[in-house]
């Protein structure tokens, strides 16, 4: 059984993502629409009643859509990843499990995951599944490092098994293993213990 993604470099979501943008713009637009009210000239002015409504219409649909679309980021693709109970392969570059001094791997994101921003945040909710960082060191203190996609639960499902086959087949140290396997409990951690070397 192998697992297999994309990898990514650099990726990186923006400070302020296009949906605070509109919502700031259209605080400003009302803000100074209700100064102007206050003036008897504008209070019967259809041009602003009309804006003020599309004004007020768009934050409600800045308070939906964002829940269906997935998150703004930046990213490169830089190749894909293999990783097997006996070796990890990154694009062209194979290396077993002895070769590998420290892997630190995280992959509890995935696509369409819910990402909650927090009270008055409109940016989009649903995750790209690519914020699954790994860094790789070598023997040779050669280093790579990336994030890694994951499409679904079932992948994370499929990487922790292999995960645990190589730790299970392969002799790694648990101070290695557990930067990797990244345990959730006090069975996996004996259990882990249990089959890794010192």
């Amino acid at each position: 059984m192998i697992f297999e993604s994309k990898i990514y470099t650099d990726f990186k979501r923006p400070n302020i993502s296009t949906n605070n943008w509109i919502a700031i713009i259209t605080l400003i637009i009302l803000v100074i629409i209700f100064i102007l009210s206050y003036f008897a000239e504008y209070k019967k002015n259809e041009l602003f009643l009309i804006i003020t409504f599309i004004c007020l219409t768009n934050f409600l649909f800045l308070n939906i859509i964002p829940f269906f679309i997935i998150e703004e980021h930046f990213k490169n693709e830089a190749g894909k990843i293999e990783i097997s109970k006996n070796f990890i392969k990154l694009n062209n570059d194979i290396f077993l499990w002895q070769q590998i001094e420290m892997l630190e791997l995280n992959y509890d994101d995935y696509k369409n995951k819910f990402i909650y921003q927090g009270p008055g945040n409109f940016s989009n909710n649903l995750s790209s599944g690519i914020d699954n960082r790994f860094n790789i060191k070598l023997n040779n203190q050669i280093v790579f490092n990336g994030f890694i996609l994951l499409d679904s639960k079932q992948k994370i499902n499929e990487l922790k098994k292999i995960l645990w086959d190589a730790v299970r087949q392969n002799n790694i140290k648990y101070e290695i293993a557990k930067t990797f396997i990244n345990p959730s409990n006090y069975n996996e951690i004996q259990e882990l213990k249990k089959i890794c070397s010192y």
